[in-house]
C-alpha cells in the first residue's frame, strides 16, 4: 500500500483504537483526523520505497533475504512467520518464493487515550466494582502471577508501580529499557498492579510481578510484526497473562496465529475490544484465542463508545478511570482500561487452586478453564444469558475467588456440661479453625435447637490454619427442664452468600 493510492477510509480503520478513544477537546477534530493520517503513512513505510510486512514461511526451502535486498526484523519461533523490511519493487518477487505461504502487511495497532481531571483517588471505582478489594482482605493479591503488559511501556519509577515491575523489553527501540514515553501502559499497568499503601491509587491485584513489553511509540502507535514478538517474548518467559489494551480493524494472519500459539502455551491473553462504538471488534480482541472486554461507565451500562458483537467476552469497569501516570495520576476512559480490569481479575484468580474447574486434573489452570470460572461467576447484565455487548456477563471476581471449594472453617470441639441444674450458668466453649488458605471471616452462632431459639453469636478473624477458642456463658433460669440440643454454626459468607460452613451439636440436660 503506498502512500499515494491508501483511502481515507482505511487508513481510519488501521489507525482505529483498539484501547482508549480520543476526547473531544479543543482541538479541531478535522486537523487531528489529517495528522493521524499522515503518521499513519509514515509508519507504514520503513523507508523511501520500502515496505514493512510479515511473511509467512513453509515447508524446508528457505527465502532467499539478501537477493531480495530485505532486511529481516524478526524470525519468530512460535509459528512459520518473519517480519521483515522489503524493497517495494521485490514484493512480487518474495511472494512467488516457493518457502514463501502468504505476505501481508505489518499493520499497526493504536492506543490514543482521552485524559480527563488529573486526581487522586485510594480506591478507584472499577477496582470497587469488580469486588477486588474483598479478595485482597482475605489475603490474595496475586502474588506469584505473572502479568505482561503489551502497551508503551510502563514508567516503572512510578512509587505505586517500582515495587511490582520486574522488567520487560522494548520491541521499538529494541532495547532492555522499556520505559513508557506515553502513558497508556502506565495507567493500565497501574489498573493491574498499583500498590496498596495508603496513597494514590490500589490496583486489583497489587502482588502481581509486572513486566513491560513496549511495542507502541510515545505517539501510541505500534506495528503488528512487534505486538507479535511481544506476545512470543511473553511466552518465553513464562508469563501467565498477556494484556493487551491496543488493536485495529486490519485482520493478520501472523498476528491470529500468533494468539492461538501463546493460548496453546498457556498463557492467557486479554483484550480490549475497540472504541468505535459500532458493531464491530477490533483485532486481536476479535479472536477466539483471546478473551474480549468492553468497556462499562459507572452506571452499569456498556459505554456508548464501546465496540460490541458476537466475540464479547466480558465487559469491565472502563470510564472515568483513575490510574497511574508520570509522576501522579490521572483519569482516562475506553475499553483500554477495561481490558487490565479483567487482567487483574484474572490474576487474583490464578492465584488460586483450579478446584472444581480443573477439567483436566493437572491441578493448574488453563487459558480454557480461567475463562470458564469467570464466565460461571460473571453477573449477567442485557438480556438473559451472553448476548453482544456484556458477553457472559460484569466480570465479578469476588464470586469467583469465593467459591465453596476453596474455603474451610471446622468446629474442632464443643465443650458443655452434660447436666445443668436449673438456675446455673450455662457455660459453653466453642474451638474452631480456619482450615482454608485465605484470612477468613467467620460468624459463629449458638442455637437451642430444641426449641429453634438463638443464644448468641460472634465474629473472629482467622488467618489461614490459625485456630481460636471462643467462650459463652448463658442464664438458665428461664430454661425448660428436659434435654436441649445446643447446635454450633461457624459460616463463612459475602453478599449474604454462604460460601463455607460447619455446624457441631451438644446435649445439655436441664434438672
Amino acid at each position: 500500500m503506498s502512500k499515494n493510492n491508501v483511502t481515507r477510509d482505511k487508513l481510519r480503520e488501521i489507525m482505529t483504537d483498539g484501547g482508549t478513544k480520543m476526547a473531544k477537546m479543543k482541538l479541531n477534530a478535522g486537523a487531528l483526523l489529517i495528522a493521524l493520517l499522515v503518521s499513519c503513512c509514515a509508519l507504514t513505510q520503513a523507508g523511501p520505497g520500502v515496505r514493512r510486512v510479515l511473511v509467512g514461511t513453509r515447508g524446508e526451502k528457505p527465502v532467499e533475504w539478501e537477493k531480495l535486498g530485505a532486511k529481516v526484523r524478526y524470525r519468530y519461533h512460535l509459528i512459520p512467520a518473519v517480519a521483515a523490511e522489503v524493497p517495494q519493487e521485490r514484493l512480487d518477487e518474495l511472494s512467488r518464493q516457493v518457502g514463501v505461504a502468504y505476505v501481508e502487511e505489518d499493520a499497526q495497532a493504536a492506543a490514543i487515550q482521552s485524559a480527563a481531571e488529573r486526581r487522586r483517588d485510594v480506591v478507584p471505582w472499577g477496582v470497587q466494582a469488580t469486588g477486588a478489594p474483598e479478595v485482597n482482605r482475605s489475603g490474595n493479591k496475586g502474588q506469584g502471577v505473572r502479568v505482561a503488559v503489551v502497551d508503551t511501556g510502563i514508567d516503572y519509577r512510578h512509587p505505586d508501580l517500582k515495587g511490582c515491575y520486574r522488567g520487560g523489553y522494548d520491541f521499538v527501540d529494541t532495547d532492555d529499557d522499556p520505559r513508557d514515553e506515553h502513558g497508556h501502559g502506565t495507567h493500565c499497568a497501574g489498573i493491574i498492579a498499583a500498590k496498596d499503601d495508603g496513597k494514590g491509587v490500589v490496583g486489583i491485584a497489587p502482588d502481581v510481578e509486572v513486566y513491560a513489553l513496549r511495542v507502541m511509540d510515545r505517539k501510541g502507535r505500534g506495528f503488528y510484526s512487534d505486538v507479535s514478538a511481544g506476545i512470543e517474548w511473553a511466552v518465553d518467559h513464562r508469563m501467565s497473562i498477556v494484556s493487551l489494551s491496543l488493536g485495529s480493524h486490519q485482520p493478520s494472519r501472523t498476528l491470529a496465529a500468533m494468539c492461538a500459539a501463546a493460548e496453546a502455551s498457556g498463557v492467557l491473553l486479554v483484550a480490549a475490544a475497540g472504541n468505535d462504538g459500532r458493531r464491530s471488534v477490533v483485532y486481536p480482541a476479535k479472536y477466539s484465542s483471546t478473551i474480549a472486554v468492553s468497556a462499562l461507565n459507572p452506571d452499569g451500562n456498556v459505554a456508548s463508545y464501546s465496540n460490541y458483537g458476537p466475540e464479547i467476552d466480558f465487559a469491565a469497569p472502563g470510564t472515568l478511570i483513575t490510574s497511574t501516570v508520570g509522576k501522579g495520576f490521572a483519569t482516562f476512559w475506553g475499553t483500554s482500561m477495561a481490558c487490565p480490569h479483567v487482567s487483574g481479575a484474572v490474576a487474583l484468580i490464578l492465584a488460586t487452586p483450579p478446584g472444581a474447574f480443573d477439567r483436566d486434573r493437572d491441578g493448574k489452570w488453563s487459558p480454557a478453564e480461567a475463562k470458564a470460572c469467570l464466565a460461571a461467576y460473571a453477573r449477567d447484565y442485557g438480556p438473559v444469558g451472553r448476548d453482544e455487548k456484556y458477553g457472559c456477563g460484569v466480570i465479578d471476581v469476588s464470586a469467583a475467588f469465593f467459591r465453596p471449594e476453596l474455603h474451610e472453617v471446622r468446629i474442632d470441639k464443643v465443650e458443655v456440661p452434660p447436666r445443668l441444674r436449673a438456675g446455673a450458668p450455662l457455660r459453653t466453649t466453642v474451638t474452631l479453625t480456619n482450615a482454608s488458605k485465605y484470612e477468613e471471616i467467620i460468624t459463629v452462632q449458638l442455637i437451642d435447637d430444641t426449641y429453634k431459639i438463638p443464644m448468641a453469636w460472634r465474629r473472629v478473624e482467622l488467618q489461614p490454619g490459625e485456630s481460636a477458642i471462643l467462650k459463652f456463658q448463658f442464664p438458665s433460669k428461664t430454661a425448660a427442664k428436659g434435654d436441649h440440643l445446643l447446635r454450633v454454626e461457624a459460616a463463612v459468607g459475602i453478599g449474604g452468600n454462604l460460601i463455607a460452613a460447619s455446624s457441631k451439636g451438644s446435649t445439655v440436660t436441664v434438672m
